[in-house]
């Protein structure tokens, strides 16, 4: 398969936590924060990996009904939520 540079600009990446780690971004798009596990250490790193790499905007998609709850609480602390 092919290597993508993710340090170059294109319109949009797809990629996973593990690939972005170290690398800053405008905006992105956390998918399926749903299936992360809290309690697993790995789920952890991953999710703090996505929300730590934008500089303007964070938007964390979710079936909010099966997210754990602790992470929830977390996040709405810091952020507005539209639940839809």
């Amino acid at each position: 398969s092919r290597v993508i540079d993710l340090s170059k600009r294109y319109i949009a990446h797809v990629t996973t936590p593990k690939n972005i780690k170290g690398l800053e971004f405008d905006h992105l798009l956390a998918l399926h924060l749903d299936e992360y596990d809290l309690n697993n250490t790995t789920h952890r790193n991953a999710i703090y990996v996505m929300m730590t790499r934008p500089r303007k905007k964070l938007s964390l998609i979710a079936n909010f009904e099966n997210l754990n709850k602790k992470f929830t609480e977390l996040v709405e602390k810091f952020a507005d939520i539209q639940k839809q």
